[in-house]
This record gives C-alpha cells, structure tokens and sequence, in this order.
C-alpha cells in the first residue's frame, strides 16, 4: 500500500510514473491555495479570453475552487490508462463546482444589496457563452471548420426561500429572467413568485474544457488571487494574460515583454464596441490599472508597422516586472516567510530545545507582523507551530 504525500492511502496503479508525478503535483498545488493561488492552463486561458468580463469574473471562483487533481480518479486503474492515451473522460462529479454568492460578496468587497445580483447575472452569462474555435486550412488562409462550444454544461441556480429551505431551478432561460429577478410558477396555484438573487449556483464544467482544467503538468500559469480580487473584471483578464505570457515566454533583451492585439481582441478584453484602434488606445485605462495595482509596469501604444494609411490595426502592450524597491513602495513586496530551522537533536525540555523553539518563534512572529500590513494572516500550519514552539519555552 501506497501513501502520498499528505497521509491518504491509494491502491496500486498500473502507471506508476504518471501517480507519482501527479502526486506532487498535487502537494504543490495545495501548498499554492495556501497563499490563495491558483492554476490555469494556458489552452485555457487562451480560449476563454473571448469571453464577456462578467463571464470571466465568474470563472475565475471555479478555477480557484475546482479540485485540479482529485485522488480519487487517480484510484482508478482505467482512468489513468485512459488518461495516459488521451482518451479519459471527466466524470461529472469532478467537474461540478457550488460558488456561494457570500464568497462572491466577500472575495470582491461587494455590497449586499447589489453583489447578490451581480453574482446572479454573471453566472447567468457565463452560462450563456458560446465560444468560437476556427480552423484554418494548412495550404492557405482560409477558414475550413467553424466550432462554437460552451464551457458550461449545465447550470442549477439555488434559490433560498427562507432560512431552512432551498429551491432549485433546473432549467435557466432568459424568458425567466426579469428586471428585477426571475420568477417560478408554483405547483398548487400556479401563481409566480419571484426571487431577486440567488444564494449559490452549481456549475457543470463541459467535459473537454473540464479535461483541459485538471491533472495539469505542464503549460499552466499560476495566478495569484489576492491580485486578481482587487481588479476590474477587464483588467483582470489582462492580468491573466500577461502572466501567462510572463511565465511561457523569455524576457526580451528590453527586459519585458510585448503583446498585439487588433481591434476585434481589444474590444473582446474590455466589453467595448470602439470602432478603432486609436478610439480604444485613447480610451485604454487598465495599463494605469495594471500599474498601480500589480508586480507590473504596463504601457500601451498604437503599432506604426500595421497602419494602412491612416488606420492602425494592432496596439502593442509592453509589460516589465517591477524591480523589488518599486514593488515594495507600492505595497506591493511578496511576502515570503523564512525557513525554520530544523530541530536539533537534543532532549525534550532541555535549554537546547528551548534556544530553538525561540528562533522559530521570532521567524513566525516578524513573518506574522509583515502579513498584518496587508490584511492578511499565518495560515493554520504555522498558527499551530507558533502555539507549539510556546508551549516548550513555557510562554
């Protein structure tokens, strides 16, 4: 019998190398939630920047809380044998994710009387998307298969009524929903009543994007949700993709890195309808955003090697990573906690245990005080550590 690395038991498997593999995989993700991290893949990323911001920010509470390797598929030898050749299919326990409109509220400092709302239609049109995939031929240019998917499958909107009961709607339409909310005939009298948000919402993942999700190895960013939260909806899709680029692509002999977008990708980033390169570059305020709010320096110009006369088609974004001074005079510096020494081997209660008991205390106590100037707290592994190192010096 197998033990991993947290403790759980797994029967033998077939691909040893792939359970390994994935195995830590899965430390280190968790080691990441931790520091309220989170794991995409770059197909991902790429494929579902078309979609609306509100759509978006909706994704972003399922990427951080899907399970991205769930051990108990690992358990099955003909998962991983299918998964090994590419064939595996997610089943759809694994690929269902409850978002509570409370975390919503809370993650985005939202106020309750509109958060719930927000979190209401922004469910709503993530599960109205509908992506387009075009295929182009390998001789020329030209378009030979058009795809239009969903990322999401299925949808329950979870109505709560009263303190102790939950209604669930099944079916979701837009024919339901009103100005102020969306309504549900009553069995007995057939009369409608009408609820205003929703409590909490389920979301079935499509089963080639929920494969595109989980188990990753290789090609994926990791995002840091404490940068994320504090953005705009459009600028957090920004933010997503330039640490995707940062993180795939060398630096440039400049020391940053640069992306185009044409007209049809400006306005598919932010949700606006400018009828121009130059109306969006004169309009374009996330670069400011960006700037100010995360680890980058973020410009933005009009590309002069793709004006037509004088019509530009493409504005570049350059973007460099902030050096250690400027991060920290934003506020900005990651925090980082020293290593702890290891325990000597001395004699319990002995002056030797007690000398190190204190250099641990004294690590996690100046790693606590840092985090407390960014709002934030020890996670429970080191709270427990600090309650243990007291206790040997008596304290």
């Amino acid at each position: 019998m197998d033990v991993d690395l947290n403790n759980q038991e797994l029967v033998a498997l077939p691909d040893r190398v792939l359970h390994t593999n994935l195995l830590k995989f899965k430390h280190n993700n968790d080691l990441d939630k931790q520091g309220k991290l989170y794991r995409l893949s770059n197909d991902v990323i790429t494929g579902l920047l078309q979609m609306e911001p509100d759509s978006w920010r909706i994704f972003e509470q399922i990427a951080k809380k899907i399970d991205v390797y769930p051990l108990q598929l690992l358990n099955s030898e003909q998962f991983l044998n299918d998964l090994s050749e590419g064939t595996a299919v997610i089943p759809a326990k694994y690929r269902t994710v409850t978002l509570r409109a409370k975390d919503y509220i809370k993650d985005y400092q939202l106020a309750a009387s509109t958060g719930y709302r927000e979190f209401t239609l922004n469910a709503l049109s993530l599960f109205d998307e509908m992506l387009t995939n075009i295929s182009f031929s390998d001789t020329r240019n030209s378009v030979i298969d058009v795809g239009l998917s969903r990322p999401i499958s299925d949808i329950t909107f979870h109505v709560q009524l009263n303190q102790s009961e939950m209604t669930q709607i099944k079916t979701v339409t837009h024919q339901m929903i009103k100005p102020k909310g969306w309504t549900q005939k009553t069995a007995e009298s057939g009369d409608e009543s009408k609820h205003w948000s929703a409590a909490s919402v389920s979301f079935i993942l499509h089963e080639r994007l929920a494969m595109e999700m989980l188990f990753l190895q290789r090609y994926f960013t990791r995002l840091d949700s404490a940068v994320t939260e504090k953005l705009t909806k459009p600028a957090s899709k920004l933010y997503t993709l330039l640490q995707m680029t940062a993180s795939s692509k060398p630096v440039s002999q400049e020391g940053g890195w640069m992306i185009s977008l044409d007209l049809e990708q400006c306005n598919k980033l932010s949700a606006t309808k400018y009828k121009t390169i130059t109306q969006f570059a004169n309009n374009f305020k996330l670069a400011t955003e960006l700037t100010k709010k995360t680890e980058f320096d973020v410009i933005h110009f009009k590309d002069e090697a793709t004006k037509v006369k004088k019509k530009y088609m493409q504005l570049n974004i350059v973007f460099s990573k902030k050096s250690a001074g400027d991060l920290e005079q934003k506020g900005m510096k990651k925090i980082t906690r020293k290593r702890l020494p290891p325990r000597p081997r001395v004699t319990v209660g002995s002056d030797a245990e007690g000398a190190w008991a204190r250099k641990c205390i004294a690590i996690l106590e100046a790693y606590e005080k840092e985090l407390k100037t960014v709002k934030r707290k020890l996670i429970k592994a080191d709270r427990e550590r600090l309650v243990r190192y007291r206790k040997i010096i008596g304290a």
